[in-house]
């Protein structure tokens, strides 16, 4: 039997087959071309004439529908649906924008051997992507969280993928006369009995721990009463072999109960000592800069954003003129309980958060031995986060993308510091180059390679 589609045949006078990106009960799919947009799409296809179980089609239908509706940056977005019909088939197609980078079981059998801090970034990711689909109403469970469902990019960048197996809770199809949706070896124990839960899916993404951080796969390893043995196998921190023993325990009611759960104890198993940095020798030239100044020694590397002090004059002068015309209507008319001490309260207080959102100091510096990020209204610091340098593992400046009600999306670049797997952001408003600029001194100073 000839293939069901071949290299560079033309689909719907539009898509381009290029080559196949994987195939198995739930259909196959193939990397195409739009050839009416010039960019590269996921295709799957279900043929009919192959089916040999209705369900297919059903859970087919359903990836189309749940993944029309899903709105996350690290989701490939839904393109289109259709179907087209021969002599012989009919065949189901659903198009996707197409993930960038390789799956972590490509990556794996290439011989990445990821470290401890890039495993834990890698989680802290997925969990964020969990998250979003276990908060919908109704909530999504992907079910079939495995190393060849997660891409990764080069730049570190995590994806999610293949929505074949999604369910909402509205509905269960888990057990098909004996067979499952799910991968051996990465399901949860409780969807063998035909249950399925937000904690079904951190189970799956335990497991595809394991896979990344031994190169094997979880059957691999020995069990005892249903609980797998990997701590002589794998090598990492005590804290973070404790978090695996929690999203990998068998029984649904002794696991994290949600990935926001999980998410949290992720960061806790990753804190550090801190203590403050003193920013009493730091003195900034911000003459020389349009975007505010740094200052980088043998010893530090330091940046500040100033605030806009025209716009923070402007805003307290209209102020002032806004409370002299209210304060004089009010007494031309008689009116002396608008000064009542609740009123005039109330205006104090809108005055003062006025004049420190708009006359804030955004700071940014790093030792040897500590970094801290720390927001100042003159001498008074009323924002700060601190850690320890040698945990900023990552400087670099991404890309995020903001959705509106309306459907509108807005991308803007901000400087992230990787703190093992806490992100630290910083420079909201800056342009890409002057992040960059900022990043790559980071990046000298600590001695770290840029992506």
């Amino acid at each position: 039997m000839s293939s069901l589609h071949e290299p560079n045949d033309i689909v719907a006078d539009r898509y381009r087959i290029l080559n196949v990106l994987g195939s198995g009960g739930m259909g196959t799919t193939y990397k195409a071309e739009d050839t009416h947009e010039s960019i590269r799409v996921a295709m799957k296809v279900v043929s009919l004439q192959r089916v040999t179980d209705w369900k297919v089609l059903e859970l087919f239908d359903r990836e189309a529908r749940v993944l029309s509706n899903l709105n996350h940056p690290q989701i490939p977005n839904y393109l289109a649906q259709f179907k087209l019909d021969t002599d012989d088939d009919r065949r189901f197609y659903l198009i996707q924008e197409i993930a960038p980078g390789q799956s972590l079981e490509t990556l794996v059998k290439r011989g990445w051997q990821p470290t401890e801090t890039e495993v834990k970034r890698l989680l802290f990711n997925v969990l964020e992507i969990l998250d979003y689909l276990h908060s919908l109403h109704p909530p999504v469970i992907h079910r079939d969280i495995k190393p060849q469902n997660i891409m990764r990019d080069d730049d570190g960048s995590v994806y999610l993928v293949d929505f074949g197996a999604v369910q909402d809770v509205y509905r269960n199809t888990l057990t098909r006369g004996g067979t499952f949706v799910g991968t051996l070896g990465y399901m949860a124990h409780e969807q063998f009995r035909g249950e399925v839960c937000a904690a079904s899916d951190l189970y799956g993404l335990g497991t595809t721990a394991l896979f990344v951080l031994s190169g094997k796969p979880p059957d691999s390893f020995p069990q005892k009463r249903l609980k797998l043995q990997f701590r002589d196998r794998i090598s990492v921190s005590p804290k973070f072999a404790d978090w695996l023993e929690k999203i990998l325990e068998p029984s649904v009611e002794d696991r994290f109960a949600s990935a926001k759960e999980a998410l949290n104890a992720l960061q806790r198993a990753s804190t550090v000592s801190q203590s403050p940095i003193s920013l009493n020798s730091i003195d900034i030239d911000r003459t020389n800069s349009t975007w505010g100044g740094m200052q980088k020694t043998d010893g530090y590397v330091a940046f500040v954003l100033p605030s806009n002090r025209l716009k923070a004059r402007t805003i307290k002068i209209l102020y002032f003129i806004v409370f002299i015309a209210f304060a004089i209507s009010s007494i031309s008319s008689g009116n002396f309980a608008a000064f009542s001490a609740v009123t005039l309260m109330s205006w104090i207080l809108v005055g003062l958060i006025l004049v420190v959102a708009f006359g804030t100091d955004r700071w940014l510096i790093v030792d040897r031995k500590q970094f801290q990020l720390k927001w100042r209204f003159g001498k008074f610091t009323y924002w700060k986060k601190q850690g320890q340098s040698e945990d900023l593992d990552l400087v670099e400046v991404e890309v995020q993308t903001f959705s509106s009600k309306k459907g509108k999306t807005t991308m803007k670049p901000v400087l992230c510091l990787w703190e093992g797997v806490r992100p630290h952001y910083f420079g909201s408003g800056l342009y890409f180059s002057e992040l960059s600029l900022i990043a790559q001194n980071i990046q000298d100073f600590l001695g770290l390679d840029p992506l």
